[in-house]
């Protein structure tokens, strides 16, 4: 068996445990791509929950769209570089529209399929 048979039979079992033990859905942070895909093959439905969204300094706050843009200005000038929230659809497309990064970091997992 090599190391990431290992590593995803591992993650199997701990999955399938959770499940047992009566979780229904898990909040994890998830490490790489990799992890994201094996959970997916085991059955596992997977999406992302929270996300950390990189701050920035605007010109003229008060004509901001939405106030999630403000918050990120205000954060930004406080010192803050990063900012872990839950985003919306339509906060997705704003800041896109602005060119503000951002990724998930935290995901849901349905532990409905596994086992």
């Amino acid at each position: 068996m090599k190391n990431k048979d290992y590593r995803k039979s591992k993650l199997k079992h701990q999955l399938i445990q959770k499940k047992l033990n009566g979780q229904k859905v898990l909040y994890w942070r998830i490490s790489s791509y990799q992890q994201l895909q094996d959970i997916q093959e085991i059955g596992g439905i997977v999406e992302p929950y929270l996300y950390e969204i990189k701050t920035r300094k605007f010109y003229n706050v008060n004509k901001l769209p939405c106030t999630l843009l403000k918050d990120l200005h205000y954060l930004n000038k406080r010192g803050k570089i990063y900012e872990v929230r839950r985003l919306r659809e339509n906060e997705k497309r704003t800041l896109d529209e602005f060119g503000i990064r951002y990724r998930p970091i935290k995901f849901k997992v349905f532990l409905d399929r596994i086992g």
